[in-house]
């Protein structure tokens, strides 16, 4: 488990020991043990891959909310908020999904899907 994934973690849990704690207690298993499981549904399920980068980039634009230094322009702004993080979770979706689709194309023999 590299230290991105700790700091990641402890970030998620917002100071918290305990959940600090359990989440790395239920992350360094699932790394460990669980990754050849987890690409065997990523194989069968791709959707899995889409949701879980959502939730990352729900997880980042929160945190990105409440940084002392953005604080301001969202506390009791509630609609711009949410504008944000919904903008940052299309924005990371439609990235991935234009990877994706210049990564086919590009290895396409002709050059198209």
């Amino acid at each position: 488990m590299g230290l991105d994934n700790v700091i990641a973690v402890a970030g998620a849990a917002k100071h918290n020991i305990l959940l600090v704690t359990l989440g790395l207690l239920i992350s360094v298993p699932i790394v460990v043990w669980g990754s050849t499981l987890f690409i065997k549904l990523i194989n069968r399920f791709p959707w899995i891959i889409y949701v879980g980068s959502a939730v990352l980039a729900y997880t980042a634009s929160s945190m990105i909310t409440e940084e002392k230094h953005f604080a301001g322009y969202f506390e009791g702004h509630l609609i711009i908020k949410y504008l944000f993080i919904a903008a940052v979770i299309v924005g990371v979706l439609s990235a991935g999904h234009l990877k994706k689709r210049w990564n086919i194309t590009r290895n396409a023999p002709d050059g198209s899907l």
